[in-house]
């Protein structure tokens, strides 16, 4: 079943608080709220992400953060509306060189986690995938994230010890499924 990928990629939560959280795209107008949402990231949400140090992205990044090819990737970012608009969640996965199969990463500002933000993205992002015909979605995961691998485990992904990395965990999921 097909479904009509805006109703994916543009969409809301309620958290149990009842704070609403609005997702869409990510966009070339949004750098100053991707590098702020960065740069508030916790050295260690950070490291999970980015599978190393940084301490703030550059342009380059920035540039290809907010600018993805709409034919092989998605990205979608979490916003909530406080004194503000501020970016609280990104959510991507890019298309492999198989074409049938794609990478993803999140992250969740550190004041949002484990409210469920994570599990609805990954969800939405596996449909969106499954709903561009790709059949498998991976992503690397450091070996201490474990929120990560258990949120990915709970969603069905196999997980794997990398051969030539002992602190990364490869997750792996068949998306014939993955359609709401």
């Amino acid at each position: 079943m097909v479904v009509d990928e805006q109703t994916l990629l543009y969409s809301r939560l309620v958290l149990a608080d009842g704070q609403v959280v609005e997702f869409r795209p990510i966009g070339p107008d949004d750098v100053m709220l991707e590098r702020d949402f960065i740069h508030h990231l916790s050295s260690q949400s950070k490291h999970f992400r980015f599978m190393g140090n940084i301490k703030e992205c550059s342009s380059t990044m920035l540039y290809q953060f907010t600018h993805p090819d709409p034919k092989q990737e998605v990205a979608i970012i979490g916003l909530v509306k406080q004194e503000h608009e501020q970016e609280i969640a990104v959510a991507r996965f890019a298309v492999l060189p198989d074409q049938k199969s794609c990478e993803f990463a999140i992250a969740i500002a550190d004041a949002w986690q484990r409210q469920g933000i994570g599990r609805y993205l990954l969800k939405q992002l596996m449909a969106i995938a499954a709903n561009r015909g790709l059949t498998q979605m991976r992503g690397l995961v450091l070996s201490d994230n474990t929120g990560m691998l258990t949120l990915c485990k709970a969603l069905g992904f196999r997980i794997f010890a990398e051969p030539t990395d002992h602190q990364t965990m490869v997750v792996i999921k068949s998306l014939d499924k993955a359609l709401p």
